[in-house]
């Protein structure tokens, strides 16, 4: 393992899966202090999990803005709900 890898194994640590579920969006959305994007970044990269799950809000906020669609804001609401209980899952599941 290289030196690299260990910091970064070592600093994602800091940051579980519930965690970083929790600051995901913000993170996308750049509203997180330094050192939140840090911890939030290191864990990203060293969880396969959790990586996907950014990819795949990155390609849902991208598709979205590309075609400038109008959530109703049940669905809005729903996916919200649906996200906090892969969140709260992943809290019990630990």
């Amino acid at each position: 393992m290289s030196i690299l890898s260990s910091i970064l194994r070592s600093r994602a640590s800091e940051y579980d899966c519930a965690q970083t579920g929790r600051l995901l969006q913000r993170y996308l959305d750049d509203q997180l202090n330094e050192t939140l994007r840090k911890k939030v970044s290191a864990h990203l990269m060293m969880c396969a999990d959790c990586g996907l799950e950014k990819e795949t809000f990155e390609l849902l906020k991208a598709a979205l803005a590309n075609h400038r669609v109008v959530l109703h804001p049940d669905a809005v609401a729903r996916l919200r709900a649906f996200s906090t209980d892969i969140v709260d899952h992943a809290d019990h599941t630990d």
